[in-house]
């Protein structure tokens, strides 16, 4: 969890690049801010954040992420509220893939199972590895 805290925990501003497994136009995405914090005495890393854009509208999102141990994974509990739903539910689960942390879940778009999300701190980056990602997001610390 202290990895996972080093990389993210924090203040973000965020764009949104891909939604639904398809770019989103330059400077249509949802753009945003998150706070990231570790807590529960270092069990869990949550993050709470807002953003809205022309592409995707208002997004409101509540995420917590932990070590399950006996299984050698992250688990991902995810809510996510927009004007028209609203919701949690158990997201798969995540992995480090070198520095890049990795949410894989299923979930069926248009009958496309996407992958995935990656989850990447800097100003840029770029993971050809993963095309069918669901959801990507630049982020910069506020």
């Amino acid at each position: 969890m202290a990895r996972l805290a080093k990389v993210l925990a924090g203040d973000w501003n965020t764009v949104e690049i891909v939604q639904n497994g398809k770019p989103v136009p330059e400077g249509a995405g949802r753009r945003g801010t998150v706070h990231v914090a570790l807590v529960g005495s270092g069990t869990a890393l949550v993050s709470e954040g807002h953003s809205t854009g022309a592409v995707g509208g208002d997004l409101r999102w509540f995420i917590a992420i932990w070590w399950a141990a006996d299984a050698k994974v992250y688990r991902f509990l995810t809510c996510f509220k927009t004007p028209a739903d609203a919701g949690c539910e158990l997201r798969g689960t995540a992995r480090w893939a070198g520095d890049t942390f990795v949410n894989d879940y299923e979930e069926v778009i248009n009958g496309i199972v996407p992958g995935g999300d990656i989850f990447a701190a800097g100003p840029e980056f770029n993971y050809p590895e993963y095309p069918s990602v669901s959801l990507q997001q630049r982020s910069s610390r506020s």
